[in-house]
């Protein structure tokens, strides 16, 4: 089966702009004509599109429009699935799809392989798929369902048999809250765009309409948050319908509301102003303009995830959901820096108390690597984590939280069913425990130890991840780590090294090598901004070309310094280097992962029970290479959603087992210093096969079989299985790409490598790299 595609641009090119007035409409329906033409709109197309069409509806009403209609072509003006849904209802005709870009990231993130895969591990499971997937899909597929009876057909399996349900996560989990359903497996896809509407911008559009009625597309990852805002009385139960998008036109009609909340595509507006007895669809949660795809690993400066696992927030998510864990900080004793006072505030209202302050206070905004515009907020100075962790920390000493200090999670404990029930620990004298809880968030950083030189700290050693993979979740990216450009140099040293932050270069700082050249200008358009992994790889080539130990930031230009940086300037000064008359002496260091545990955008991971938020998750925000102070926001925006996802995840039935059972205690556990210089030497900013496969040997032969009596066993066997993880991707991923460089591949391969690489354990608790991300690799 074929799908034609015509467009005035080729793949990948903006559009031709078009003037979409009565002439440019009457221009279409003549071409129709003559080309014997049927032209469909989906709901969700934009106003000028649906406006022009011979008929506009959902995908499975315009494909059967296309098989009972006489003409001979069908111009199908939606996504490639809905084409080929054309195709499958109407052989005979010629299908056309306008736009070749028009991609679907819920129907591309899962594949006919992948499904063939989920089928072998579930034998006589009922596979039913949601109608936006693939024809391949499809094909491997029992019973395809819409978002209106999706809930009914999963009804109508009997409850002896499992069920597959793909590939949208947010639907899977309506139905599955709808009929309470345990045998029910749910594929963790979603739309990049109905993801990234948020309960946050529920609850503000209700509040600021009181009296409309509330209408969520099931496909929306704010769904279960409408729910969670009903059930708490934030909005009235009775406004708030999860509807499909035929559901909502025909709710539009009856409703006695004077106006409605949309909570799905800008399409809708149009499509239901002009169905809903004349009653606009007043407010929508989400634009939905940019259909198009992107790359999943992209070049690493944001990521939306269509390929084949899931995604990450996206730039709407953030900009629209980061605001409000900035005033909860701010509520909790945080102290933000100021530019002043200011008139009209508009920072004060974006990162503001509860309350506004007397006098409006603008906050102050500078900028760091890869950074068009001042855009992050500081504290302190340079000390914006520190300060954030105070007010976290003193918040937690207020709410009558339990913490348990000196302890180190050694695995997650399964109940017979699959479900995470609880943590087996260590306590600081070696001694074991058993804590039992309905939910365990992983929220344990990242795994910067794993190089001898690293700007994390000491617990930075990947427990979260090797715990996570331990417990049957996968991990994603882990070849993707990112090594900031500049860490002070005071000589050969391991362990944690002091970061001098990107934004003493975001405020003129220039990079030097011994002659004072200036190296980057020629290097990147941004210069000494570009992106970190362009710098550090800069500078790692600089130093191999001069046979220098570091490279020089110069900041003398800067006035200030002291004040502006005070966390850089003391460490400066301890080594006794004055920043402010003297170039800062810099290498890079291992920093940032980019990948970890696969997580949705609320910390859900493919095993129940079991969440990640931070660095240790792999949500798809970061791509393959992390922009300058995402992070923290990332942990900000996930770590509120999760404890919504935990809270709706909580009424969900399920059956009561007392039995927790661990994996296997014993494991592979190498030398840490084995392991920091192996991969460091060998896996550092440049890689190539022999390398890693010299890495490996030494990992491979340093390692022995044991189990882990204190916490500095718990985090070795963690690096051991974190650097098998990483070798094994990084030497799969033969192509450069983001903050993976490979000295042997340089170039890009968007052909076989484009999508994440899934790491799992075998058998013998060996991390593999999944065979779907195998395909076309040598």
């Amino acid at each position: 089966m074929s799908v034609s595609t015509v467009s005035t641009a080729p793949a990948g090119t903006p559009a031709e702009e078009v003037d979409p007035g009565p002439a440019w409409a009457e221009q279409v329906r003549a071409l129709a004509r003559r080309r014997d033409a049927v032209v469909l709109a989906h709901n969700y197309q934009l106003p000028a599109i649906q406006d022009v069409a011979d008929h506009v509806g959902d995908s499975l009403a315009l494909s059967r429009i296309a098989a009972s209609s006489e003409a001979s072509t069908i111009v199908f003006c939606g996504v490639h699935f809905m084409a080929e849904t054309a195709k499958i209802l109407a052989p005979d005709k010629t299908v056309l799809i306008p736009d070749a870009r028009a991609g679907c990231s819920l129907a591309d993130s899962i594949t006919a392989e992948q499904l063939r895969e989920w089928k072998s591990q579930h034998p006589g499971a009922v596979v039913v798929s949601y109608v936006n997937t693939t024809a391949a899909v499809k094909a491997e597929t029992d019973i395809c369902c819409t978002s209106s009876n999706a809930a009914e057909v999963v009804d109508s399996i009997p409850r002896d048999k499992e069920v597959l349900f793909l590939p949208d996560q947010f639907l899977g989990a309506h139905v599955r809250r709808e009929l309470g359903r345990e045998d029910m497996h749910v594929w963790a896809g979603e739309c990049h765009v109905h993801a990234g509407i948020n309960g946050a911008q529920l609850t503000a559009q209700a509040q600021a309409d009181p009296d409309a009625e509330l209408f969520v597309h099931p496909e929306c990852g704010c769904a279960t948050s409408a729910l969670y805002l009903a059930g708490t009385g934030a909005v009235p139960a009775d406004r708030v319908k999860i509807l499909s998008t035929g559901g909502m036109l025909d709710a539009a009609r009856a409703t006695g509301a004077k106006s409605v909340l949309v909570a799905t595509e800008v399409g809708m507006l149009h499509r239901g102003a002009g169905r809903g007895a004349g009653r606009a669809a007043g407010r929508r949660g989400h634009q939905g303009r940019d259909r198009r795809r992107e790359h999943p690993l992209g070049t690493g400066r944001r990521r939306r995830g269509p390929g084949r696992h899931r995604g990450g927030l996206g730039r709407r998510a953030r900009a629209d959901t980061g605001p409000r864990p900035g005033r909860c900080l701010r509520e909790r004793g945080a102290v933000f820096d100021s530019a002043g006072p200011d008139s009209a505030g508009p920072d004060a209202a974006g990162l503001g108390a509860g309350s506004p302050p007397a006098h409006p206070v603008r906050l102050d905004r500078t900028r760091e690597g890869g950074h068009s515009a001042f855009r992050v907020v500081h504290a302190g100075g340079d000390a914006t984590g520190a300060e954030i962790e105070r007010a976290l920390v003193a918040a937690a000493a207020t709410a009558e939280i339990t913490v348990l200090t000196g302890h180190v999670a050694v695995d997650a404990l399964r109940d017979a069913g699959g479900r995470v029930g609880g943590l087996s620990v260590l306590d600081d004298a070696g001694r074991a425990g058993l804590l039992r809880a309905p939910a365990v968030l992983l929220a344990s950083g990242g795994y910067g130890q794993l190089y001898a030189s690293t700007t994390n700290p000491d617990t930075s050693t990947g427990d979260g991840v090797a715990l996570a993979l331990r417990a049957g979740a996968a991990a994603s990216d882990l070849e993707f780590v990112q090594f900031h450009p500049t860490v002070l140099y005071t000589g050969p040293a391991l362990g944690r090294r002091p970061l001098v932050t990107e934004a003493v270069r975001g405020e003129g700082a220039v990079l030097r090598d011994r002659t004072g050249t200036a190296f980057m200008a020629g290097v990147h358009p941004l210069a000494d901004l570009a992106p970190r992994d362009v710098v550090a790889a800069a500078i790692a080539r600089r130093m191999t070309e001069t046979g220098a130990d570091a490279m020089y930031l110069d900041a003398t230009a800067l006035e200030g310094f002291a004040a502006r940086f005070p966390t850089v300037y003391a460490s400066c000064r301890e080594a006794g280097i004055d920043p402010r008359t003297e170039p800062i002496p810099v290498t890079p260091a291992a920093h940032y992962a980019c990948g970890g545990v696969v997580a949705g955008t609320d910390g859900r991971t493919g095993v129940p029970g079991l969440y990640a938020a931070g660095e240790v998750a792999r949500t798809g925000l970061h791509g393959a290479n992390r922009l300058a102070s995402n992070s923290l926001l990332e942990g900000l925006v996930v770590g509120e959603r999760v404890v919504r996802a935990v809270l709706a995840d909580r009424v969900l039935p399920r059956t009561a087992s007392p039995e927790l059972v661990a994996p296997a205690p014993a494991v592979g556990i190498a030398d840490r210093g084995v392991v920091q210089r192996a991969m460091s030497t060998c896996a550092g900013i440049g890689r190539d096969a022999t390398g890693l496969a010299a890495a490996s040997d030494a990992v491979e032969t340093a390692t022995s079989t044991a189990v882990p009596i204190d916490r500095a066993g718990v985090e070795d066997a963690a690096l051991t299985l974190l650097a098998q993880g990483v070798l094994a991707a990084a030497g799969t991923r033969r192509e450069s790409r983001g903050c993976h460089v490979r000295t042997d591949f340089p170039d890009r391969d968007d052909v076989w490598q484009r999508e994440s690489l899934v790491v799992t354990l075998d058998g013998a608790g060996l991390p593999v790299v999944g065979r779907d991300a195998m395909a076309g690799v040598a």
